[in-house]
């Protein structure tokens, strides 16, 4: 499939940066593209022009040991063919929550929510074994998605690490056929140690226990599973804006049914 999403872009920033202790922004974001499987279908495809507006707004409240950051977007991307409704909406509010409890003793908080209005592209972010992936799949029918997370980490030494993070995504669709089969929750917890190399490099030893339940879980719960991964990460920040990271290691996942397999994973 070819996919030009955003052809020409544009940001603008609405609010000048006059004031350095401002603690919100707004800015917009906008861009013209082609798709040509706007419906991801193997047969029958259908191309189609697109255009996107996505205006933002950011609030940040840095205090003395705690920041408090809330984000809101709406984005909405017009189709000029496309099977169902040309526009697809969708609202999304963040807020993150940093936390110095002592100069050793640090916790985060986020939570994330998205509503989307008949999207034509869903975002799926599986956290097993690592970091989450994104994976975009075609699915029709207005859904709420959660996302929860918060992390405890203490500094050992200057070098050495450990923490301990969990997390709990909800999807919940409006549509009773699609809610069917595509409502669950998943949890996962994950257990770190950390080596700092350098001042830009470090490595880490990691475990992960995760475990997906579907509202319609199928016969026998063949649908729900759960997952142990251990894996040996590798990150380099090279600047600012880039880093690389490789992550190696083995995940056993089962359904409450059946056994489904090993594999190993490296990840950059």
């Amino acid at each position: 499939m070819l996919g030009l999403p955003k052809v020409a872009q544009g940001v603008w920033e609405l609010t000048a940066p006059t004031d350095p202790s401002r603690s919100w922004s707004v800015n917009l974001s906008t861009g013209i593209g082609y798709d040509d499987n706007v419906n991801t279908t193997s047969t029958k495809k259908q191309g189609s022009l697109t255009g996107n507006v996505e205006p933002q707004l950011l609030v940040s409240m840095p205090r003395e040991r705690t920041t408090l950051g809330l984000r809101y977007t709406y984005d909405a991307t017009y189709y000029s063919q496309r099977l169902g409704s040309s526009i697809v909406e969708s609202h999304v509010a963040d807020a993150t929550l940093a936390w110095r409890i002592t100069p050793r003793l640090n916790a985060s908080f986020s939570d994330s929510v998205r509503r989307g209005l008949d999207p034509g592209l869903v975002e799926r972010q599986p956290t097993v074994g690592g970091p989450p992936q994104v994976i975009i799949v075609q699915q029709r029918g207005d859904y709420l998605y959660n996302s929860t997370n918060a992390r405890l980490s203490y500094d050992l030494t200057r070098r050495w690490t450990v923490s301990i993070s969990g997390g709990w995504d909800l999807w919940s669709y409006d549509v009773a056929a699609v809610a069917t089969n595509n409502n669950l929750n998943s949890y996962n917890t994950l257990l770190s140690a950390d080596y700092l190399v350098d001042p830009r490099t470090y490595v880490g030893a990691n475990y992960q226990y995760s475990t997906v339940q579907y509202d319609n879980p199928g016969p026998g719960n063949a649908r729900n599973s759960e997952g142990q991964a251990g894996y040996i990460s590798f990150v380099r920040q090279f600047n600012p804006q880039l880093s690389g990271q490789l992550n190696a290691g083995v995940e056993l996942r089962r359904s409450e049914e059946r056994r489904v397999g090993k594999e190993c994973r490296s990840r950059w």
